[in-house]
């Protein structure tokens, strides 16, 4: 199983086994592109999956982003392990659904959880995740911190017209881009899961935690994030180990609890947020760590990669160049871009 795990992922960025029943989603591309930028290691990782490489379903692909933070070692193990949990969690199903699919996706980051808390792991990792069935034409999605998933799906159907749309000339072609020939509805799936969000920040307090604004950015203990794998510290039973003690000479520690008290939950937790799309027509997918901006500019990174699809770019071409120019700002940070390119059936005509 892990065998064949390995060997997609080390086929390289953009490879993919496109289905060839002509009622299934197909994938038609996939381009995955990593930088480091300015900083100093790369905790960035991620997983392209291609349908036929789970044992428990061939019909099943996987996609994700891990952005590590304080290390790398909880995201790289995502990236050899998680696949392996979800398949092993989708094993003992007899029949696979939205429910089976979001349970395995959660008892595969509870599995990861576990080990990191047995390691004594000190570091953790963000997950924006998409599961594609492309039999069932479904993709369900999870996402954990601040890492970017945005769906976008082509409203225009009618391929008479999209042919005469590809002929005219470049100044023509954005005339009637503008007047909205080509459309595209964008939409971020994903939640940015911070300190200061006000659901978050009352989950947190209500289980005995604070959130403090000491830097200027609204954290829990030091952890600028509220979802993640990892981070133990910030986790039962580990962040009572020093509730109550008195901390002032221990220069730097922060447990996230409120003076006096004794955490009820995890502060941080590993719930992942989730969101369904029954897929039609033809859509893009577009994942990235944070390294691409705020939700805003993924956001208008994922537009950017339907205009360029639009002229003909492929989606290692696209990632590369996004991820290239994110890179190239002041004080980068490591990111990992993967676009998708699918086509559902019902939209060939």
């Amino acid at each position: 199983m892990m065998h064949k795990i390995r060997r997609s992922l080390d086929r390289g960025r953009g490879a993919v086994e496109s289905a060839s029943d002509a009622s299934l989603v197909n994938i038609k591309e996939v381009g995955a592109s990593v930088i480091q930028g300015e900083r100093p290691n790369q905790e960035d990782r991620y997983i392209a999956l291609s349908p036929g490489c789970l044992h428990s379903n061939k019909n099943i692909a996987l996609y994700a982003v891990f952005d590590g933070h304080a290390g790398a070692t909880v995201s790289d193990h995502l990236r050899k392990n998680l696949a392996k949990f979800i398949d092993d969690a989708l094993s003992k199903s007899s029949s696979h659904s939205i429910q089976t699919y979001k349970l395995a996706i959660q008892d595969a980051l509870d599995r990861e959880d576990e080990i990191a808390d047995q390691q004594n792991w000190k570091d953790g990792s963000t997950l924006a995740l998409v599961l594609i069935d492309v039999k069932q034409k479904i993709l369900v999605e999870a996402d954990l911190g601040d890492s970017h998933m945005v769906f976008a799906e082509h409203t225009r159907c009618n391929k008479k017209e999209e042919n005469k749309l590809n002929k005219l000339d470049h100044s023509l072609r954005a005339h009637h881009l503008a007047k909205g020939k080509n459309e595209w509805s964008v939409r971020r799936l994903s939640v940015p899961h911070n300190p200061d969000n006000p659901a978050e920040k009352k989950r947190i307090e209500d289980a005995g935690g604070e959130v403090k604004y000491d830097t200027g950015t609204a954290r829990v203990g030091a952890l600028a994030m509220t979802r993640a794998v990892g981070d133990t510290e910030l986790k039962l039973p580990r962040v009572n180990n020093l509730a109550g003690h008195n901390l002032t000479d221990l220069d730097g520690v922060e447990t996230g609890l409120k003076p006096g008290r004794k955490a009820s939950a995890d502060l941080v937790t590993n719930k992942a947020h989730f969101d369904v799309r029954h897929l039609k027509g033809e859509s893009l997918v577009f994942i990235s760590t944070d390294g691409i901006g705020e939700e805003k500019d993924a956001e208008l990174a994922a537009r950017t990669a339907t205009d360029w699809k639009s002229h003909g770019w492929s989606a290692e071409r696209i990632a590369t160049e996004l991820a290239h120019r994110a890179g190239k700002a002041k004080g980068s940070d490591n990111c990992t871009v993967i676009v998708i390119f699918l086509e559902a059936a019902s939209a060939v005509k």
